[in-house]
């Protein structure tokens, strides 16, 4: 396993904590990066620049890119090109390696460097990056992926919604407990074991969201 800081693009070796290894990186910034559990599959989430357009304002852009050999070498993926006005915000590797989760907005219009336009989606690659679907065009707050990649879990404001086959159908997973937004969400190689981050608290579930309890 590698632990990744994206602000230096380094990456240390668990084996050897106090040895850091530089990496090339083919964006000028990084805004998010995620990891397979052998550290091998990434996703990265850069930009060239600041602008939509040449010279003009608006939010950063953010490509995704996907390394097979740890950082060794990035490939921009055929959703960048499919959705040249996306902006990446999160995304996520399966454990396996085997999938990749990007949510964002198709950018339609700017305004301001926080204020824009467009269409909140999810998009979904079962190929190291090589195809892309997307999943999902309702608002988000957070995703999560399964260690095999079959459960998804999108935290969309007040609500869990919960797919087993890839995105196609989705269910909403009652929380009993209440709350505005799930600011994040991490879960066990099966999702069984769920957590959920909302706002003051996180509450847990060990037996797919049957029940709940708060835990701190």
């Amino acid at each position: 396993a590698l632990l990744w800081i994206a602000v230096v693009t380094a990456v240390a070796d668990p084996d050897t904590p106090d040895s850091w290894s530089a990496r090339p990186s083919p964006v000028g910034n990084w805004l998010g990066l995620a990891l397979s559990a052998d550290g091998k599959v990434a996703a990265g989430i850069g930009h060239p620049g600041w602008s939509l357009t040449p010279g003009g304002g608006g939010p950063p852009i953010g490509n995704l890119l996907v390394s097979t050999n740890s950082g060794g070498t990035w490939r921009t993926t055929p959703l960048t090109q499919s959705f040249p006005q996306a902006l990446f915000t999160r995304v996520k590797v399966s454990g396996n390696g085997s999938n990749i989760i990007a949510a964002g907005y198709e950018v339609l219009s700017v305004w301001g460097w926080s204020d824009f336009g467009g269409i909140p989606s999810i998009w979904r690659s079962p190929d190291l990056g090589a195809t892309w679907n997307r999943i999902w065009t309702d608002e988000w707050s957070s995703i999560c992926i399964s260690r095999d990649g079959k459960t998804l879990l999108v935290g969309s404001e007040a609500r869990l919604l919960r797919s087993i086959d890839g995105g196609v159908r989705w269910e909403e997973v009652v929380v009993p407990i209440q709350f505005a937004s799930v600011e994040d969400i991490a879960a066990s190689a099966n999702a069984t074991t769920i957590v959920l981050d909302i706002e003051s608290d996180l509450i847990i579930t060990h037996d797919s969201g049957k029940t709940w309890r708060k835990i701190n």
